[in-house]
């Protein structure tokens, strides 16, 4: 197996096992107002571009559509 693929299915298995911690409410952050998401991109001020993030949890404070942190 070549190292992309290596990389790859290690990372589902963070995603998986991120998901279900939040999901089932066993992880720091409120499942019930976080997300996790792959390979999402966000917008660095000092880099003047976005970054793609492989994993990333954005939480949400109640009524807001913007993430208020991402993890």
């Amino acid at each position: 197996m070549n190292t992309k693929k290596k990389g790859d299915k290690l990372e589902d298995k963070v995603y998986d096992l991120i998901k279900d911690l939040l999901e089932n409410e066993k992880y720091f952050l409120p499942g019930k107002r976080s997300t996790i998401v792959k390979q999402k991109a966000y917008y660095s001020e000092s880099r003047k571009s976005d970054i793609i993030f492989d994993i990333a949890i954005e939480s949400f404070l109640p009524n807001v559509d913007t993430p208020s942190a991402i993890n």
